[in-house]
């Protein structure tokens, strides 16, 4: 796998929906690239922090939830 390809399947990667053989290459490049291995700990660590962040707070409707999600998605499979 390349950088790129990388790119293409974070979002897939953090819902744990990638196939055995993908999965498998995708943490492969992951320990020979620093830079992506960066970019997956930052996003984990993120999410992490969001989701710390929100449930001290009440609940954006899960509306608004899925269309930024699925936002940041159409963005990151675009590139």
């Amino acid at each position: 796998m390349r950088c790129e390809d990388i790119l293409r399947c974070l979002a897939d990667y953090l819902e744990e929906d990638l196939d055995a053989l993908t999965e498998s290459c995708f943490l492969d490049h992951l320990e020979e690239c620093a830079r992506c291995s960066a970019l997956l700990h930052t996003l984990e660590k993120t999410i992490f922090l969001s989701r710390n962040i929100w449930s001290r707070q009440l609940s954006p409707p899960r509306q608004v939830i899925r269309r930024v999600y699925y936002q940041v998605r159409i963005h990151y499979r675009h590139r």
